[in-house]
């Protein structure tokens, strides 16, 4: 007769251990397990904010370089916020996206593999880690910003090769009798129109790489405008 503790003891020896892929993906799973609703909501919001952080961000600076290659100062521009936001995923759209999803893709892998990680590190070596993960994500900022200006030079330097053909020939009259003949036979091409300005400017058909003066004039000032459906611009 075999008492228990032989069947025990047998039983033990015919288990197989586990590996060390085994152990880490039981720490993992224990970890999530762990997780709440309220953790990941946390998450989702901080990534979130950041991402909305950059975006306003990149979105400011490329507005700033874009309307200062037109001479008009971004404070005076009074370009709404939503625009700024529009002009980060400009910004977004012309970054090198094959890079962006190899970050992403590693990113994916780190973070499947990060709980079993970071108790596997040494507590010395965490500190480091984290600074390196926190100038990794500060990076991201100054990158952007240089993006912008290149996204924002390369926008113009397109448009003034094409004739400026994103923007539409106006005719409008001004109060005051400010209006000039160019004004009304429609050479000038709308560049910005907010709730406070309006921005024009006038390229000519045989030059159009010059430098263009910008002419602002106040929003109320302007009585009425007609949009042209032309894109080409005058002699």
């Amino acid at each position: 007769m075999v008492d228990d503790s032989t069947l025990d003891s047998a039983s033990s020896r015919t288990e197989p251990e586990a590996g060390p892929g085994e152990e880490s993906d039981r720490v993992v799973q224990q970890t999530l397990d762990n997780v709440t609703p309220q953790d990941w909501g946390a998450l989702i919001a901080v990534l979130g904010g950041a991402a909305l952080v950059w975006l306003y961000f990149t979105g400011w600076a490329f507005a700033y370089a874009y309307f200062d290659l037109f001479h008009l100062p971004l404070l005076l521009a009074d370009v709404p916020r939503d625009h700024i936001m529009a002009y980060g995923f400009w910004v977004l759209r012309g970054s090198v996206w094959v890079i962006v999803a190899v970050i992403a893709l590693a990113g994916l892998i780190v973070l499947r593999r990060l709980p079993a990680l970071w108790s596997r590190m040494p507590k010395d070596v965490r500190p480091a880690w984290i600074m390196a993960l926190m100038a990794a994500v500060i990076g991201l900022f100054p990158l952007g910003y240089y993006q912008a200006f290149a996204v924002a030079i390369h926008r113009v330097t397109t448009e003034r090769a094409e004739g400026f053909r994103s923007f539409p020939r106006v005719i409008l009259e001004v109060a005051n009798g400010e209006t000039t003949p160019d004004m009304k036979n429609g050479c000038y091409r709308l560049l910005l129109h907010t709730g406070t300005v309006v921005a024009l400017i006038r390229p000519l058909r045989d030059v159009p790489q010059a430098d263009l003066p910008t002419i602002v004039l106040p929003a109320d000032s302007v009585q009425w405008m007609k949009i042209k459906p032309s894109y080409t611009s005058c002699e």
